[in-house]
Order: structure tokens, then sequence, then C-alpha cells
């Protein structure tokens, strides 16, 4: 198997999944809708729904190129507890410093994240024991 052809393969997916425009079914055609890359908004009518994606796909601004996947891919793992070196062999780096400083990247919920480690965690019994204890008399030696 050969390299992804971007054009062919990949941002014909991206329309079908919708995150590149989209194409809607009119009873009598199609209508496809994207951003042009310079950030407008397009339309237009074609008789079929292939030849709709096919125009999307050649015309529509950038999109989740295929490289992004790695990315997601090596957040998502960090995110979920999967050790770094781990994450760093699968994705095939040999350094790990490679895998935290260019792959993984900050999560949308990262403050929440945080402060759930600490939700459980509670001063009050060690509060409680240093209160509690009763003093210690310490004997000295006799002589």
């Amino acid at each position: 198997m050969g390299p992804l052809n971007s054009a062919r393969v990949w941002r014909p997916s991206l329309v079908r999944a919708g995150l590149l425009g989209s194409v809607t079914d009119l009873g009598d055609g199609f209508l496809g809708t994207w951003t042009d890359k310079t950030g407008t908004e397009r339309r237009k009518r074609f008789p079929t729904r292939e030849e709709a994606a096919s125009h999307l796909a050649q015309h529509a601004g950038e999109g989740l190129r295929f490289h992004d996947l790695r990315h997601y891919y090596a957040t998502w793992l960090v995110s979920e507890g999967v050790p770094v070196n781990d994450v760093a062999g699968l994705i095939g780096h040999e350094q790990i410093s490679t895998t935290l400083n260019r792959y993984t990247h900050a999560s949308r919920d990262r403050g929440s994240r945080a402060r759930a480690v600490f939700a459980d965690f509670s001063l009050n019994p060690i509060m409680e024991k240093a209160t509690t204890a009763e003093p210690s008399i310490s004997e000295e030696p006799t002589a």
C-alpha cells in the first residue's frame, strides 16, 4: 500500500464526513457548500453527490490533515494516562521529547482534569490527627 493520496482519498473522505463543507440532497440535484481558501463561503449545485464531493475536495480551504491524526492520537493517549515512553514507541519516536514537544497538545478540559486530581483529597484527616494526638512525654535517662 502506497502513501495516502490526499486529493483522491483523504479530502473526499472529509467531505463525506461533513468535515470539509457539506453536500445536501435537493431531490433534483445536490448543493455543495464550502469555505474556500480565502475564507469565503461558496455554494454550487451539482447533478450528483460524487461530483459535489469531488468539487468540494478540490476547492475547499484547509481542512484536517491526515498527519493531524497522529497529533490527536498522541494527545489522547497521554491524556488517558498511557506513559509517554509507550506513546513515543507506538508512533515511532526515539525521543520522548519529540512526542511531548511536537505531538501532544493541551486538552480543552485540562483545568477540570487537574482539579479532579484533588477532588477527593482532604486535609481534614491530617489536621484531625495533629489536633487530637496526645502530647508525648519523653523521659530522660536517669543517671
